[in-house]
């Protein structure tokens, strides 16, 4: 025990060191701690802080993702419904010209049905027409009439020839029958007074001269004198059924049975005849000449009755005097 307490001294001093270490270590341990955590803390802070803004920023462009998308989202549904509204305005469109398409169609269906119905009538009065004019006596005629100087004869008379064409053509489609046909040949003689007096002028028409079919012919300035009995000819299938034309036979002394220019003639065929006349007389005279024709009354018919007439007045010199006249008759 004795032998070690001189060293006594020297542990004492080494207490008090470590004593003084550890009484400085933990102050500065706390300290470094305090530090360590305040570093911890800020660092951490900064972090937070830099996440936390991150977040806002995310959180900003989020929102404005939000509205961008809720910006399109709306414009779509303004789009969409404007595309509705259009869609709806074509669709009232398209039913308003459908309607208006029928109502044309219909009117124009109607208006066509009208021209069906009128052509129809039209194709109808077209073939009673048809029938008809196949049923019907067409005819065209030409008749010329004129007077050549021969010679002059004793006084102031002169000597003529005067020559009569007739020319009748079946222009039908059906055979007819030329039942009685005649010439009548007048001279005409100036009245002693016109109808109309103007001064010193006096006026009257030149009239026709009558004839068998037509008594009522208006004489107009002239007299008309008979110059012979009417010549013809009759169809003999005809004599007895003239009717109330019958007295043509008896007004007709030179009448031929079955003579020129009677009988049937056939759609397209001409019948004509050319009479030769000498006459003496003053020139300036007026002569007359009637051709009567009478159709079908062997089949029964029963107005088919016609006259033609031409007037000539006698030349004084060499020239040839001619009348003519063209025409179409329907019956």
């Amino acid at each position: 025990m004795c032998a070690t307490e001189p060293n006594a001294p020297n542990a004492q001093p080494q207490r008090n060191w470590l004593d003084i270490a550890i009484s400085l270590v933990q102050p500065v341990s706390i300290i470094i701690g305090g530090c360590w955590i305040a570093f911890l803390y800020f660092t951490y802070q900064e972090k937070s802080d830099a996440v936390s803004l991150q977040e806002k920023q995310l959180s900003v462009q989020q929102a404005s993702i939000v509205l961008q998308t809720q910006a399109q989202s709306n414009q779509l549904d303004v789009d969409l419904k404007k595309i509705a509204a259009d869609q709806a305005r074509i669709a009232l469109d398209t039913q308003k010209n459908e309607r208006e398409l029928k109502s044309t169609q219909l009117a124009a269906e109607v208006a066509l049905k009208k021209q069906e119905v009128s052509l129809n009538k039209l194709k109808e009065k077209q073939q009673e027409h048809d029938v008809q004019y196949s049923n019907n006596y067409r005819s065209s005629v030409e008749m010329d009439l004129w007077a050549t100087k021969l010679r002059k004869m004793d006084g102031d008379r002169n000597e003529y020839k005067i020559t009569l064409l007739f020319a009748l053509k079946n222009e039908s489609t059906v055979t007819y029958e030329i039942s009685y046909i005649s010439v009548q040949y007048f001279l005409g003689k100036p009245k002693p007074g016109l109808t109309r007096h103007v001064e010193d002028v006096e006026f009257s028409r030149l009239g026709f001269p009558p004839s068998l079919v037509n008594q009522s012919a208006e004489s107009g300035a002239l007299d008309w004198y008979e110059l012979d009995s009417p010549s013809g000819s009759i169809f003999d299938e005809a004599r007895g059924n003239m009717g109330e034309w019958d007295f043509v036979e008896r007004e007709t002394p030179d009448l031929k049975g079955n003579g020129a220019n009677t009988g049937n003639v056939e759609p397209g065929v001409t019948t004509q005849f050319v009479n030769g006349y000498i006459v003496r007389g003053k020139p300036g005279t007026h002569l007359g000449f009637v051709v009567n024709w009478i159709i079908n009354r062997a089949k029964g018919g029963v107005n088919d009755v016609h006259f033609l007439n031409r007037i000539i007045q006698l030349p004084e010199d060499d020239a040839e005097v001619k009348a003519s006249e063209k025409k179409d008759l329907s019956e």
